[in-house]
């Protein structure tokens, strides 16, 4: 079957047409694909589903999205809107039953004679951890029970149990998982935060999925919830083997300073100097080699580099050198063990401005402005006659080198002005030049919700602001000078022609 070209199968829910996704196991608006309903959140009767839903956010309603201003106002005003609905779902199989039969390889008499949840969650699994059998995993050899209840893996062989509340510095939300540096031999996991030296040719590091991943009717059970809730998202075991990197842990994580006072880190025999105030890793006898911020993978409990052709995962900076951050961030040593780095090197106030709904602002020559990344603009905070400033419109005064744009402005009508660079032979006397940043310097939390991305990517080195500055750049210091000059040479050339030649009218103007 063709998934690609494969017509997706609809169904209307209250004028609203949803597809079904089978791979996603979630009904999809069809105009807005961001926007997704779960079935984990359905009561199922097993002749059908059922819950309760909100036309105004079209989805479960106790879920809350924002729709834009003029949106909420319309829907609130429409007196035929039903503020919630209980809704019925057909069940999979009828909605899909192509999808279904493949996914699942079951035949139409079974999904005539079954229920979605028979065929979808393993059955056996399912009724012999129903009846207490309890879940195991194997960790580099190691056997360990699990305890939904406790969040801990009580160790078969008499290793130390892994008590996972207790990792959670380790834990990625991006992957659901720990992220922890374990010796096999001994059982133990090496805790960076108290022990930042370690024999290298016997740590792997090992990611350990979080208790509801494992063992998700063990943690409904926990967490008195329905022991069939959110089922038919995993594949249920009783035995795990979780996964671990099979090349040995090749960095060292030192304790001692040089003599300049700087922590020192050994990677694939080069030695680093970790440099807090520039949040990089800079080869001691090569200025020349540097690992920057930027060109790390950051993986929530630390950072992910490449070096030579080897995957290296170091800690988070809070745990790399504590002295050195509350130095810079002027705090105790205590508050920054308390804290990740994200904590430090993001504004959270303006983080957690931007996260509330409230957009990031720019000042351009005394007049207001907000960056609205859905609406692709800067739109004027108060003078609603202006056109404002589409992004699309000033794509081509576009700087790499300076990662902003530099476009002509009109002060008084409060919007960008193109030029007519073919004519223009002297600096505009109504318009001024500005420089401001692009878009994912003004809005990078917006930025990453249109493009599908973790609302946290990028915002340890790119930074998180309320508001902007923009930059007024004299003329002379543009590109229009070198324009400006061009013009007036051909200018001056063509009353040369006209002196040696005839008139001709079919003569036509540069452009650009």
């Amino acid at each position: 079957m063709d998934k690609e070209n494969r017509k997706l199968p609809e169904i209307e829910i209250e004028k609203t047409i949803f597809q079904f996704d089978i791979d996603r196991l979630a009904l999809i608006e069809k105009d807005n694909p961001s926007n997704s309903i779960s079935f984990a959140y359905m009561k199922d009767h097993g002749t059908h589903y059922s819950f309760s839903y909100s036309p105004l956010y079209k989805t479960h309603d106790f879920i809350m999205k924002g729709p834009s201003i003029d949106e909420m106002i319309d829907k609130i005003l429409d007196p035929a809107l039903n503020p919630s609905v209980m809704v019925t779902v057909p069940r999979i199989t009828e909605i899909d039953p192509l999808g279904f039969s493949n996914k699942y390889n079951c035949t139409t008499k079974d999904m005539v004679e079954k229920t979605d949840f028979e065929l979808m969650v393993n059955q056996e699994v399912y009724n012999k951890r129903i009846d207490g059998h309890p879940v195991k995993v194997n960790i580099c050899g190691n056997q360990y029970v699990v305890d939904p209840d406790n969040d801990i893996l009580w160790s078969i062989e008499g290793k130390p149990d892994i008590e996972l509340k207790g990792l959670q510095d380790y834990y990625s939300d991006k992957n659901r998982a720990f992220n922890i540096l374990y010796e096999p031999i001994s059982g133990r996991v090496i805790d960076l935060k108290k022990q930042s030296v370690m024999d290298t040719e016997t740590v792997k590091l090992v990611e350990i999925p979080d208790i509801r991943t494992i063992d998700p009717i063990g943690k409904n059970h926990a967490s008195k919830l329905p022991l069939k809730f959110g089922l038919i998202y995993h594949d249920l075991k009783l035995e795990y083997d979780l996964a671990y990197s099979h090349d040995q842990i090749s960095q060292i994580i030192p304790t001692n300073r040089n003599e300049q006072g700087q922590l020192e880190l050994l990677i694939e025999g080069t030695t680093f100097i970790v440099d807090v105030n520039t949040f990089e890793f800079r080869d001691k006898f090569d200025p020349n080699n540097v690992i920057p911020l930027k060109e790390m993978q950051d993986c929530g409990d630390g950072y992910l580099i490449e070096y030579n052709d080897k995957d290296i995962h170091l800690p988070e900076f809070v745990v790399l050198d504590p002295a050195a951050m509350a130095k810079k961030y002027n705090v105790s040593i205590q508050e920054v063990e308390a804290h990740d780095d994200f904590h430090f090197m993001v504004d959270q106030q303006a983080f957690h401005s931007r996260m509330q709904g409230k957009l990031p602002t720019i000042d351009i020559e005394g007049h207001t402005f907000t960056v609205d990344i859905r609406m692709n603009m800067l739109r004027s905070a108060s003078d609603f006659l202006s056109k404002g400033i589409n992004f699309d419109d000033i794509d081509h005064y576009y700087s790499e080198e300076k990662d902003a744009y530099l476009i002509p402005y009109d002060p008084k009508k409060h919007e960008f002005r193109e030029l007519d660079y073919a004519n223009i032979s002297s600096f505009p006397k109504d318009l001024i030049a500005i420089e401001f940043p692009f878009q994912t310097k003004l809005d990078p939390i917006g930025w990453n919700r249109e493009g599908g991305w973790d609302l946290k990517s990028d915002l340890k080195w790119v930074g998180v602001q309320s508001h902007f500055e923009a930059k007024k750049i004299p003329w002379k210091k543009t590109f229009i000078v070198d324009v400006i000059k061009e013009n007036k040479q051909k200018q001056q050339q063509g009353q040369n022609n006209q002196k040696t030649n005839k008139p001709s009218n079919n003569s036509k103007g540069r452009k650009m």
